[in-house]
């Protein structure tokens, strides 16, 4: 639950705020618009020409696309330092595209942010906290896109950027599913820090008396947005002896030097990353995975060198697309028999991770009541390996029907007992 906070501490265990989206696009809309992503876990700033094809399917084709990471003394700056830079990246986009794009005097522009924020409606937001990369502190709490315009004023001339909506990452994920699947209720988002979005669809609203109007095309009425980036500091973990027993002194080691909580250690993958590549150094040091010639001169030995990809492509046994990351790791020498051992490490943490994931996807649905429920869900792991999206969907398959054997066997005891012995041994 949330607590209440204590004089000498100043955040809370759950950060919540509502966002407003009274529609979905209604598949009829054609045009070029502008999308600029800040902060995701592989770069920091991506630019992305976007064209709307109506009811086509796929409904949009990305025309255009640049991704970079910036300097450090730039995401942990000023505020209009880090809001400068991004519209001079913006201005120089739109200088490399090319003749055959032609773009429209007036462009569309809208931001997908991958921090906490805080917003009324689409046009409007203040940013919560930042992620371990950036630190703006002159920008927190205040209108983020006030000061983009603003900059944008200054920097661009040649075009008219109309930027008309912020929305953050959970909240995106979710709308995006339900483009296609309306059923979509729920959103869970994995990448830096753990993040939930639920919302009520209209036709419960609508008989609960809160909407009277005949015609609604709005699909949802309100987004509820879990931010879970305070939920439990380092000193109460001792007071909670359920992930006590969990932890293990490689995951509170990494709570402690990442800022996360016991969610984010258990799911996220910038922490799963992290144990992966600890567990390996580990094992080097104490059961010689690797000789120690090469993987005491490596970057193995550096927080945060392991990249998604290269456990992609690992979990899918593509060793010879490896060999760049390899490179960048200075590990050119290994032999297969490690990759292979380097493997099961990898199995063994997303396994962990898939199993309390499920968990709470499948009390997060059984909340609704609804056999059809579409669950967005949003990692770079998930969407990159085949894997873990196979233990996902195991898991909560077994959880679900487990649940359905339970409580609608027919009032059978034989059958009861059967279950039970099934579940239990």
């Amino acid at each position: 639950g949330i607590e209440e906070n204590h004089p000498d501490q100043n955040r809370t265990d759950i950060r919540f705020q509502l966002t407003h989206v009274n529609a979905l696009p209604s598949r009829n809309e054609k045009g070029i618009f502008i999308i600029i992503e800040i902060g995701n876990i592989i770069e920091d700033v991506r630019y992305n020409l976007v064209s709307l094809l109506g009811k086509q399917i796929p409904s949009y084709d990305i025309l255009h696309s640049r991704g970079y990471n910036l300097a450090e003394e730039i995401r942990k700056s000023n505020g209009t330092l880090l809001v400068d830079q991004l519209t001079i990246g913006l201005e120089d986009f739109l200088g490399q595209i090319s003749l055959n794009d032609k773009l429209p005097q007036i462009i569309q522009l809208g931001l997908l942010v991958h921090f906490p924020i805080k917003q009324n409606e689409l046009n409007h937001a203040e940013i919560i906290s930042w992620s371990n990369r950036f630190h703006c502190p002159d920008l927190l709490n205040c209108d983020f896109l006030h000061l983009f315009r603003q900059s944008i004023q200054r920097y661009i001339s040649n075009y008219r950027i109309d930027l008309t909506a912020c929305m953050q990452e959970s909240v995106a994920a979710l709308i995006s599913v339900a483009f296609e699947y309306p059923n979509t209720l729920i959103s869970i988002i994995f990448n830096h820090t753990f993040q939930l979005s639920f919302v009520e669809d209209t036709e419960i609203l609508r008989s609960k008396n809160i909407f009277q109007q005949k015609e609604l095309r709005a699909l949802y009425q309100t987004i509820l947005t879990f931010n879970f980036q305070f939920l439990h500091s380092n000193k109460s973990i001792k007071s909670h002896a359920l992930f006590q027993t969990l932890l293990t002194s490689l995951d509170i080691n990494v709570m402690r030097r990442l800022n996360v909580n016991y969610f984010d250690i258990f799911t996220c993958d910038s922490c799963l990353l992290e144990i992966i590549r600890l567990i390996i150094v580990e094992l080097c040091i104490h059961e010689n995975l690797l000789p120690y010639e090469l993987w005491s001169n490596s970057k193995l030995i550096e927080q945060g060198s392991i990249d998604v990809k290269f456990i992609s492509y690992l979990l899918q046994g593509k060793y010879s697309k490896l060999k760049f990351y390899l490179t960048k790791l200075d590990l050119k020498k290994i032999k297969k028999i490690s990759l292979i051992y380097m493997e099961y490490i990898c199995h063994v943490v997303i396994r962990r991770s898939t199993q309390i994931l499920s968990c709470l996807i499948a009390c997060l649905s059984d909340r609704y009541n609804e056999e059809n429920l579409t669950i967005a869900i949003d990692s770079y792991l998930y969407r990159s390996c085949p894997i873990y999206q196979m233990y996902l969907y195991h898991d909560i398959e077994y959880l679900r029907e487990s649940w359905i054997k339970m409580f609608h066997s027919e009032g059978n005891p034989e059958n009861q007992l059967r279950f039970l012995e099934n579940l239990f041994n």
